[in-house]
């Protein structure tokens, strides 16, 4: 494309300049935007796999080792195990020994697994309608009305899902009898 400053100071043969502005603007969205922005989803996704696998090996060795997980018990009971974390801190591991098969039920894990994929696809629900759109825009199609609000919603929102999955864990474990006021402990607790 030819400049307009060297149109302008005689450098070309032209009148006016044959630029047209955002010719290409639909590579450099997908290539500066939504490739890095789903990089980091794939990213995340690993990185809350890898995490769950750890907390499950290191609340396993604590249970094999502690000497507390009687495999023996006919009945299901839950047992809590204190271990030594990577910091130095005294941690508390919750099991529940399930009797004759010897199998103990991660409870840790299970809330970090909950955690890491609500985390995970959270960022997904956020990100996914505005990428559908512009999939369909980029294959030539019509993108439907209903994608534009449910879009902005869920992108306007996203500090709210992220607050939502962070006070998750607190708000299950509280032994309140009614919902509102387990969130008034939680927004009181966080104030």
């Amino acid at each position: 494309c030819t400049s307009t400053y060297e149109i302008k100071h005689g450098m070309s043969d032209l009148e006016e300049s044959n630029c047209v502005r955002g010719d290409n603007a639909f590579i450099f969205q997908w290539a500066f935007f939504f490739a890095p922005l789903w990089a980091a989803t794939v990213i995340c996704f690993v990185v809350m796999y890898k995490m769950t696998k750890s907390v499950e090996e290191a609340e396993k060795k604590t249970a094999r080792y502690s000497g507390k997980s009687n495999r023996n018990v006919q009945s299901k009971r839950r047992q809590s195990i204190q271990a030594i974390n990577s910091e130095g801190r005294l941690t508390l591991t919750e099991v529940e020994s399930t009797g004759q098969s010897g199998q103990i039920e991660l409870v840790l894990t299970k809330r970090v697994k909950m955690q890491c994929i609500m985390y995970a696809l959270g960022f997904v629900v956020v990100w996914g309608f505005k990428t559908i759109a512009r999939l369909i825009q980029l294959f030539g199609g019509t993108v439907p009305p209903v994608f534009f609000p449910l879009a902005a919603f869920f992108l306007g929102s996203q500090g709210l899902w992220n607050a939502l999955i962070y006070f998750r864990p607190k708000y299950s474990t509280l032994n309140e009898d009614h919902w509102w006021q387990k969130v008034w402990i939680i927004v009181r607790s966080s104030l």
